[in-house]
This record gives structure tokens, sequence and C-alpha cells, in this order.
């Protein structure tokens, strides 16, 4: 399994302790449970994305 997570993104103002690139913050803060969206949430994320990826497709096979 890759190093590399979502487990924070998308971002929200008010996220971090200071205002800086997520990259910045410390792996303990960046890869914290905490910082995970829910089940419900990341079901919620990935219909948003499947919704989004089929209404492009369709927009460019009906143009």
């Amino acid at each position: 399994m890759s190093s590399y997570s979502l487990a924070s993104i998308p971002r929200v103002k008010g996220d971090t302790p200071t205002v800086s690139s997520v990259y910045q913050l410390p792996n303990s803060i960046l890869f914290d449970e905490s910082t995970r969206p829910s089940d419900e949430v990341r079901k919620d994320y990935i219909n948003r994305i499947k919704n989004e990826i089929e209404r492009l497709i369709a927009a460019n096979f009906i143009s």
C-alpha cells in the first residue's frame, strides 16, 4: 500500500493548526485517524466523484 493518503482532502478553512500548505504539517497530524473522513462521508465523496465523471463522459459524447 502506498504511503500517499487522501486522508486530509478536501481541505477546509481552519482544519490545520497554522495557515500553510497541508504538506508542511508533520505526519503525526497529516495521517492521524481524526483527519480521515467517516465511512459515510467517504461514500458520499465516491458517489459525487462518480456522478461527475459520468456527467463529463455524457457531455463529451453528446457534444
